[in-house]
C-alpha cells in the first residue's frame, strides 16, 4: 500500500511539473520595466494592445504588434531572437501570452510587463503627440 501512495504522489508531481508554466520568459514590474527602458538601448518594446488602446496613450518609439487582430502572431518573426524584448499590453493577459509565444520560439531574453501599461510609472505618449525616436 505505501508503494501504490508513493507511486501516486510521484506520478502527481511529475504531472505538476509537465503542466506548469512552462516558459522562461520574465515577469516584470512596471518600475522594472522603466529602468530597462531608460538604461538598455538595446531593449525592444513591443505593445500587443490594438490601435485604439495604444494611440490613448503609449511608450514613445516602439513596436505595435496587435494581438487580437493576429499581427502579432504574422510579424514576431520580424525581432531579433538575441535581442531583449519587452511585451506591453493593458493588463498583461495578451503580452504574457506574446512573450509565452516568443520564448517558446527560441528567443532568449523576453519580458512581460506584468500588471501591463496599468503599471508603467511615467507619462505615456498618444498618437497625436511628435514622437523622436533617433
Amino acid at each position: 500500500m505505501k508503494k501504490f501512495i508513493l507511486s501516486c504522489i510521484t506520478i502527481m508531481m511529475v504531472v505538476g511539473l509537465l503542466c506548469g508554466k512552462g516558459y522562461a520568459y520574465t515577469d516584470i514590474s512596471g518600475a522594472q520595466a522603466y529602468a530597462m527602458y531608460q538604461n538598455n538601448k538595446e531593449l525592444i518594446i513591443v505593445d500587443v494592445r490594438d490601435r485604439s488602446e495604444y494611440c490613448r496613450g503609449h511608450i514613445p518609439c516602439i513596436i505595435l504588434y496587435s494581438w487580437n487582430h493576429g499581427v502579432f502572431a504574422n510579424e514576431f518573426h520580424n525581432l531579433p531572437t538575441d535581442a531583449p524584448i519587452l511585451i506591453v499590453c493593458r493588463s498583461g493577459n495578451r503580452s504574457g501570452k506574446a512573450a509565452a509565444m516568443l520564448d517558446k520560439n527560441g528567443y532568449k531574453t523576453v519580458y512581460n510587463l506584468e500588471e501591463g501599461m496599468y503599471s508603467w510609472p511615467e507619462p505615456t505618449v498618444t498618437c497625436d503627440d511628435e514622437e523622436n525616436c533617433e
